[in-house]
């Protein structure tokens, strides 16, 4: 999750890239983690909307064969779980 200001340094809101989920994700400095990115996004804007962004992308994934159904479901669910409890948009 990045969180975005313009360039005036004001707060503007979040993006969310969904990916694999990773075990300890970066646990040791000296490891390197293997990052799976699942094709959906989400925004959060400064006052709380949440907008999903290229499901087409996952879908192009999932006829290709990049992407398994599996695979796919769980980035869909956890993209709902994003929308349902954004985090706090204190800036």
């Amino acid at each position: 999750m990045g969180k975005l200001y313009d360039r005036e340094g004001k707060f503007i809101g979040y993006y969310c890239d969904i990916i694999r989920p990773v075990a300890r994700l970066l646990a040791s400095a000296s490891k390197t983690s293997i990052i799976t990115d699942l094709f959906l996004y989400l925004w959060i804007s400064r006052d709380g909307r949440c907008v999903a962004l290229d499901e087409e992308q996952l879908e192009h994934a999932l006829t290709k064969r990049e992407v398994s159904r599996s695979l796919a479901m769980r980035a869909r669910r956890e993209l709902e779980t994003l929308i349902g409890f954004p985090p706090s948009l204190a800036g």
